[in-house]
């Protein structure tokens, strides 16, 4: 029994900003749901199979990925070694340490000094040691990897899969969807989730695909060894093996950045009844408490307001294929008003709500809403309307990311301040679960 009165005084007391402004830098990125058709994977009794996992570690092609930076071009990439390697297309072999890998119809070609050799897509290597992918134009954003890695084609140009034992992969992991200055029980819950995200995938891998998981925040962050620390190998090694399941079977372990109070259900964020241990959770900490530990750089993690001209949201849900024909009728110009209808339990925020210009009312869903404006443009699910204008109306929502199972800050706070243990945090977040070791 946690005696929450107290310690909630002690933390508020002792609450302090932290004296490392790289927490608020490396702000943690919210895992993406996939499209699932289960909510649990069954785990098969041979465990070895899930002893790997195929990570796409490039190209990147989301718009902004602060780990990963622009989208890559897919043309070339470097590979610097500090070893020789050797790349096969299982017909010719040649070691290397440093080449630039380009390619043109369907042969990839090495160039090692003024040397061009080329092979058959796709081609293999093997590194012990890490070695550094070059991305073109993103070198700063470039990481080092270790493993097995299979170079090959696809429409987008050149790929490069690496495949890394299950452990050593969330050695790259933990560390790039959490701070390693973080407590240790948070990370290990980081860990823990983690950990059972990934294999759910590893077992919802469709089998004509060349990789599980890709390294960006689609499934969760993965930057080989360039952010690995002490104390986030220690949440991964103390965890080994451990993954959350439901009904003997293990989850899809969604987790975010901070839930804004409350955690939501993966009925309402995602439309989903399969995900039923993802349901509204109460943050132990308040909105407050949680500002005290953050820059004020950081405070739009808690409470974010945007200003949005009111004709470019009907723009905006004009130009939209799923909302086009539904708002045809408003004019860009006019006057717009907005009514809501219901609201979402807990947050106060907008759910289904009425856009109205003069005779015309349409009704539309606050995910659909989200989705017209940009998702982009949104620090999460839960929003409302206030300080409206003729002209603008000012967005107000809390919390980043979907507001589905674990919040990483939640993690955080439960364990700095509140004595929670990893697996206490797990459950609260996640409920009627057990943590099982494969």
């Amino acid at each position: 029994m946690k005696k929450l009165l107290l310690l909630t005084l002690l933390g508020l007391l002792s609450s302090t900003l932290f004296a490392n402004d790289e927490v608020f830098l490396q702000n943690s990125s919210s895992s993406i749901p996939p499209n699932f058709e289960r909510g649990t994977l069954p785990i098969p009794e041979d465990t070895q199979a899930l002893k790997n996992i195929r990570v796409l570690i490039f190209p990147h092609t989301l718009k902004n990925d602060w780990r990963h930076g622009v989208p890559d071009n897919a043309t070339t990439f470097k590979i610097k070694s500090p070893d020789s390697v050797i790349i096969t297309d299982n017909k010719i072999s040649q070691k290397i340490t440093d080449a630039t890998i380009t390619f043109k119809n369907k042969t990839i070609y090495a160039t090692v000094g003024k040397k061009k050799i080329s092979f058959n897509s796709p081609i293999t290597f093997t590194a012990k040691r890490p070695i550094l992918i070059e991305r073109l134009g993103n070198e700063t954003k470039s990481n080092s990897y270790y493993g097995k890695f299979k170079v090959g084609i696809n429409e987008s140009g050149l790929y490069i899969v690496n495949t890394i034992d299950m452990e050593n992969y969330l050695l790259g992991v933990v560390p790039s969807e959490s701070s390693a200055s973080w407590p240790i029980e948070s990370l290990k819950a980081q860990a823990l989730a983690a950990r059972s995200y990934a294999l759910y995938h590893l077992l919802n891998t469709k089998t004509n695909k060349d990789w599980d998981v890709d390294d960006t925040a689609r499934y969760q962050v993965y930057t080989g060894i360039n952010h690995r620390k002490p104390s986030t190998d220690k949440a991964v090694n103390d965890t080994a093996g451990e993954v959350i399941t439901y009904n003997g079977e293990v989850i899809v372990a969604f987790f975010h950045s901070y839930s804004g109070g409350y955690t939501d259900s993966a009925k309402n964020i995602f439309g989903s009844n399969e995900a039923p241990y993802c349901d509204i959770s109460t943050e132990v900490f308040t909105r407050d408490h949680l500002r005290e530990n953050l820059s004020k750089s950081s405070q739009w993690i808690v409470e974010s307001r945007m200003v949005w001209k009111k004709s470019e949201i009907i723009k905006k849900l004009k130009e939209r294929a799923d909302t086009a024909q539904r708002f045809k009728n408003f004019d860009i110009n006019g006057e717009l008003s907005f009514n809501i209808l219901t609201t979402n339990v807990n947050f106060d925020s907008a759910r289904d709500f009425e856009l109205i210009q003069g005779d015309n009312r349409e009704e539309i869903y606050f995910r659909d809403f989200r989705a017209a404006l940009g998702w982009s443009n949104f620090k999460g699910y839960h929003y409302y309307f206030e300080d409206e204008t003729p002209t603008e109306v000012t967005i107000k929502g809390y919390g980043w990311g979907h507001h589905v199972g674990m919040s990483q800050w939640g993690a955080y706070m439960m364990s700095k301040y509140f004595d929670y243990k990893y697996d206490d945090i797990i459950k609260h977040y996640y409920h009627n679960i057990e943590i099982t070791k494969i």
